[in-house]
C-alpha cells in the first residue's frame, strides 16, 4: 500500500472533527476524531503534530497511515488508546453513537476516565 501525504490542519473541515487535548486523553499530542460522514476510506483518528495531522488507522495494526513518522512514543501511546477505545471509536466511525456518547464514554490511554468537561 502506497504511504499517503500528511494533511495540513487548514484542509479538514474544523466542524467535522472533535479534538481532544492530550491533557484529556493522556497522550503527548491532541487527538481529532470524526464522523465517515462523505468518507470512504478505513476508519481512521488524528494525531496533531504541530501544523499537522498524522492519519492513524484505528483498525489494527494501528500504524500512521501517512509517510512521516510519529514523535517517539507517541505511536506506542496512540495504540494504547486505540485498543481501549476501539469499539467505541468504530461506532463513532459508523455514526451509531454521537459526539456526547463519544466524549462520556472515552477512556484515557491508561484506562482511566478521560476527565469530566466543566463549565
Amino acid at each position: 500500500m502506497r504511504a499517503r501525504r500528511l494533511i495540513p490542519a487548514r484542509l479538514l473541515d474544523p466542524f467535522e472533527l472533535d479534538r481532544f487535548a492530550g491533557r484529556s486523553t493522556g497522550l503527548s499530542c491532541a487527538v481529532w476524531t470524526r464522523a465517515a460522514v462523505r468518507h470512504r476510506r478505513c476508519p481512521r483518528i488524528w494525531a496533531e503534530c504541530g501544523p499537522r495531522l498524522v492519519p492513524v488507522s484505528i483498525r489494527e495494526p494501528v500504524r500512521p497511515l501517512a509517510r512521516a513518522a510519529l514523535p517517539e512514543g507517541h505511536l506506542e501511546e496512540l495504540r494504547r488508546f486505540v485498543r481501549r477505545n476501539r469499539v467505541l471509536l468504530l461506532a463513532y466511525w459508523a455514526l451509531r453513537v454521537d459526539t456526547v456518547q463519544l466524549v462520556r464514554a472515552l477512556r484515557r490511554a491508561d484506562g482511566t476516565p478521560m476527565a469530566r468537561l466543566r463549565r
